[in-house]
């Protein structure tokens, strides 16, 4: 992790040619961009992420590729990845800002991570070609077509906000959720069920492998294919990508019968990160969530199993208990100093609802070709998502509706933090050594 934060910040040094971007603050820009990804469709407005190499403001111009966040009116939704626009509006470059507890939160450089240098707001766009960009982009253009597809066979044949729910696990769609519902899932803790982490991931690449009829080697080549689309997809965000990389590195092992370590992956696929995406790695909290909560399952998790050995093993329990527990105990001093509140009801809620994602991701990505093929055969697909949805839903609002279901931390220094992390690390290496048998 050292060399991941020295890459990191090295990387932020690389990003400095952009400074020449905040002479246009404040200015009414105009430019040709092409739409890179999905739009983000919120409540009163679309947001949109777009490709230029030129922005111009009066007698200004800056010259060199760059990508900005653009604020447009909500109508604008109809579009898809490699669409070209002419784009005018009010430029600001983002800057960092202090939450609600007291956290900085390094949005600049949390933008940075993926290209993006300014936003514009107000802005107005206007259609001059379809589907821009060379075959690479065309590649991509199909996978988003694709996605989009099944999100409106999803939105058709479920009810809100059972199709919003399931969108958020099967896909991790940005604004699936209503603010209102959104807030309920990180009170309760459960968040990253919807907002797509590396456990979506794996349910993927072994449902692929499962139901794919072939020799084993050709399923496992297939998963892979098929979670690498998957993880482009969605987006390809930092913590989908690191959990790709893993859940790769795992089939291929497989393909050719060696011994697999779960350790080795972890690290291998850090340590392409933090080569190919430094900043990402310093400056983005799912990402570093999402390593520690894996963390916590391959080295402390095997202990937590020996103690609850007892626990029966039906649809995973004795497995989702000690990993929520790993997990929580890993992931808990950065919450304290980068969030500065942590779920009380987190434990309980994973426990009781999360070994049926699996079973709402499958019956959710069914559901969808159902719909298209032959809509009139939905209705138990249907029935089914809703008792479990529903389920989910009675369990999480529960949970977020209690008097202290978050509390708020002080604010803790980063040195501390370090020493947390010391301790739980000599702790567990201590446990291991133990317990020499996992």
């Amino acid at each position: 992790m050292l060399f991941a934060y020295v890459r990191g910040y090295a990387g932020k040094k690389q990003i400095t040619q952009y400074d020449t971007l905040e002479s246009f603050v404040k200015c009414r820009v105009v430019f040709e961009g092409m739409l890179i990804g999905d739009l983000v469709i919120e409540d009163k407005r679309t947001v949109a992420i777009m490709e230029t190499d030129t922005i111009s403001c009066k007698e200004k111009t800056f010259l060199g590729n760059v990508r900005v966040r653009v604020i447009l009116p909500h109508y604008l939704q109809t579009y898809t990845h490699g669409d070209r626009f002419k784009v005018s509006g009010t430029f600001s470059v983002p800057e960092a800002f202090e939450g609600d507890t007291g956290r900085t939160f390094q949005y600049d450089m949390f933008l940075a991570k993926g290209g993006v240098f300014g936003i514009v707001s107000y802005a107005h766009a206007e259609k001059i070609e379809y589907g821009a960009g060379n075959g690479r982009e065309q590649f991509f253009r199909s996978i988003f077509l694709f996605k989009n597809i099944i999100v409106r066979s999803l939105q058709e044949a479920l009810p809100n906000p059972v199709d919003g729910l399931v969108i958020g696990m099967i896909l991790g769609v940005d604004g699936a959720l209503d603010a209102r519902l959104e807030d309920y899932y990180r009170r309760a803790g459960l968040i990253h069920i919807v907002v797509l982490s590396g456990f979506n991931v794996t349910i993927i690449a072994e449902a692929i492998r499962r139901i794919m009829p072939f020799g084993l080697r050709t399923n496992l080549t297939l998963a892979c294919i098929g979670i690498w689309v998957f993880a482009f997809m969605v987006g390809g965000s930092a913590t989908v990508i690191r959990a790709t990389i893993m859940a790769t590195i795992v089939l291929f092992v497989r393909a050719i019968k060696e011994d697999y370590s779960v350790f080795h992956s972890l690290w291998i696929a850090a340590l392409i990160m933090a080569i190919v995406s430094p900043l990402v790695l310093v400056y983005d909290p799912s990402f570093h969530l999402s390593f520690l909560a894996t963390c916590g399952i391959v080295y402390l998790s095997p202990i937590i199993e020996k103690w609850f050995h007892r626990i029966p093993n039906f649809m995973e329990m004795r497995f989702t208990v000690c990993g929520t527990l790993a997990t929580q105990v890993f992931v808990f001093p950065y919450l304290a100093y980068a969030m500065g509140e942590i779920s009380i009801a987190a434990f309980f809620v994973n426990v009781v609802t999360v070994s049926f994602v699996p079973f709402i991701m499958l019956g959710g990505f069914v559901l969808s070709v159902v719909h298209i093929v032959v809509p009139q055969f939905t209705m138990i697909l249907v029935w089914i998502l809703e008792v479990l949805v529903e389920y989910q839903l009675v369990i999480v609002k529960f949970a977020a509706e209690l008097p202290y279901a978050t509390i708020a931390l002080p604010v803790i220094s980063g040195p501390a933090i370090w020493l947390m992390y010391a301790g739980i690390c000599a702790g567990t290496v201590f446990l291991r050594k133990r317990y020499t048998e996992i």
